[in-house]
Parts: structure tokens; sequence; C-alpha cells
């Protein structure tokens, strides 16, 4: 999904934030449940030919770094909130299969998909949708993916690989591998797209359900 033609002969490693990702993606999927999935315009840049010993350290640096967004874009408004999503985690861990009170009510049998189900629906009679209910876990605060590593990677890794991120933290990516390195060599504002700008992530969930279940989503 995330891949750029002319760099395919480069091994790239991918980091999101887990914030961006708000909900699961199931079996049933619709254009409406991109948004609730991934409601951000979030597209891709990259780091080229980053050095293995600097980028394999990345990861680490994101997980101990205090934010993983950049401090001017927070200041400008421009990122979404931080989000480990704690608030309807406390609230879901409270719910149970058994909770659900459809609208409709009688014998007629319902075929339930996969959702979320609350303790209640901010009232007192519990969720009205019927849902398959399902065990949630807090996400990672930072998600990293490999594309086009060779299988011996742990062995022989490469030289150097892309590093691929959502734009909105190439100032922080840049202070990233700044600090790894121990000099001022990366800038933000040198970073290039490594995507077309209209393939935002909420537009790769939707080909990756289309091309995974088609017309039987």
């Amino acid at each position: 999904m995330i891949y750029n033609k002319q760099r395919s002969s480069v091994p790239r490693m991918i980091f999101i934030n887990g914030g961006s990702q708000r909900f699961d993606v199931f079996k049933r999927f619709t254009y409406d449940t991109s948004f609730l999935v991934s409601p951000f315009t979030s597209r891709f840049m990259y780091a080229a030919d980053v050095k293995w010993e600097v980028a394999s350290r990345l990861l680490d640096y994101f997980i101990n770094d205090p934010s993983p967004y950049s401090a001017k874009a927070q200041e400008k408004g421009d990122l979404p909130p931080l989000d480990t999503h704690a608030d309807y985690i406390d609230m879901f861990a409270q719910s149970a299969p058994g909770n659900q009170i459809p609208l409709a009510r009688g014998r007629k049998k319902y075929r339930k998909i996969k959702g979320y189900t609350t303790k209640d629906d901010f009232g007192h009679t519990g969720d009205d949708t019927v849902h398959e209910h399902f065990d949630i876990f807090e996400p990672p605060k930072v998600l990293q993916a490999n594309g086009s590593f060779p299988a011996d990677y742990t062995i022989s890794p490469p030289e150097v690989v892309d590093v691929v991120f959502f734009d909105f933290i190439a100032e922080n990516v840049a202070a990233g591998l700044n600090t790894i390195v121990g000099k001022e060599k990366y800038k933000a504002s040198e970073f290039g797209m490594y995507m077309r700008r209209e393939d935002t992530l909420t537009k790769l969930i939707l080909e990756f359900v289309d091309k995974r279940w088609g017309k039987h989503c």
C-alpha cells in the first residue's frame, strides 16, 4: 500500500502514530467508516537513504520522546490532539456482550457484526445497535512497518533505508535523526513526498478494503 515505484529498490521503514487509527477495520466496511478509522488527511513523506544504524534506532527515539508531533505544528494548531484512547478504552472495558439493547424487540433474529459496544449510550438503556463484542486493547504510541526488506535483514541488514512517515511529524523525524547522528544533518524542509498528495492514509485504507473484500465488504 505504502509504495513508491521510483524508490522500490530501497527498503523502507514506515512510522505512524497510534492515535491516527481511531478504530479497527472490519468487514462490511463503508466509505463513511473510513473517516471513523482515519479522519485525518495524513500524507506520506520520507527521508531518503538513511543509514541502517541510524534508522533502526528511530522507533526507540519516538517511544521515549514526549510527543510524536512537531512542537511548532502543535503551536499552529495544525495537528490532531495526542490521543492514547484512554478515555474510551475505560468505557469500552466495562462493556460486555450482554449489555446491548437493540431498537427493535421481538422474535426476529439479528446477524451481529463486529463493532464497538459500550456500557450505555450516555443514557440508561445501553447500546441500540447490535454488534458482536470484541476486546479493546490500548494501541502503541508509535507503529513501525518494514517494506521491501530482504528476508535475512536481521543477519545482513541493508546499508540504507528510506524512512517514511506522516507529513505532520516531519520536524520531529528530523529532530530524531539529528539526535541519533549527533549533529544537525537533517531538515524537515528537505524531506520529499513519498506518495502523491491525494494518497492519504484514509484513501489507502479504502483501497485495501476494496482489494481485500471487494463486493463482499
